[in-house]
């Protein structure tokens, strides 16, 4: 299951957080709580063994509290879409086998679209003014 990589990548990533907030190295760091890595999610309670022989627990700065699969493939989206790919691409990307899908979940983030919207309003407007005069 993807899950369980995602889970250690993050536990990593808590321990790494850790290990710079104290100034310390964090391969080592990283080398002394390997059975944290594989176990459950880090959580504030896990008692991390640092290189000294003491324990600390991670702060809440250190967690990496709602980052789930979903939301690394919408940063993903978000970020394509901000560099301008355009959305055929970022649906055939992200597995999605209608365009239709990928614009309805994502289309609030087209950058400019609702100006793009405003201003074609606009200038259907004056040229409705300019043939009435």
């Amino acid at each position: 299951m993807i899950r369980r990589p995602l889970r250690r990548v993050l536990n990593r990533a808590t321990l790494i957080s850790m290990a710079w907030r104290l100034n310390l190295d964090a391969d080592l760091v990283l080398d002394l709580n390997e059975p944290l890595i594989y176990g459950k999610r880090i959580t504030a309670e896990n008692a991390v063994l640092l290189p000294d022989g003491t324990v600390a627990y991670p702060k809440d700065e250190d967690l990496l509290e709602g980052v789930t699969l979903h939301s690394l493939r919408h940063t993903y989206v978000s970020l394509l879409l901000a560099q301008g790919t355009d959305i055929k691409t970022i649906s055939y990307l992200v597995g999605h086998k209608k365009l239709s899908v990928t614009m309805d979940v994502y289309s609030h983030l087209l950058p400019g679209q609702s100006l793009t919207a405003g201003d074609a309003i606009d200038a259907a407007m004056e040229q409705l003014e300019d043939q009435e005069t």
